[in-house]
């Protein structure tokens, strides 16, 4: 969900809602070896949505595990 673009001179910062999780980053210093599976169902998910915002007009700029938050469903998969 969307919340609103904050201007700047150049750019434009997008604001979202809080979302509950771990960063990529967090859950590859706990697990350094993900299963091919989580990996491939992580990356599917990332490849899909950074589709959807360039299909939008949208640039992240600064995409690394850092900014890349992971929630568990009640299936106990991942969520991007």
């Amino acid at each position: 969900m969307t919340h609103g673009f904050i201007a700047h001179p150049k750019t434009f910062d997008l604001v979202t809602e809080f979302v509950q999780g771990r960063t990529l980053y967090e859950v590859l210093r706990l697990e350094p070896t993900l299963p091919l599976a989580r990996i491939l169902a992580i990356m599917h998910q990332l490849c899909s949505a950074v589709e959807e915002a360039h299909q939008a007009g949208v640039i992240h700029g600064d995409l690394k595990p850092t900014n890349i938050m992971l929630t568990r469903m009640a299936s106990g998969e991942d969520h991007v």
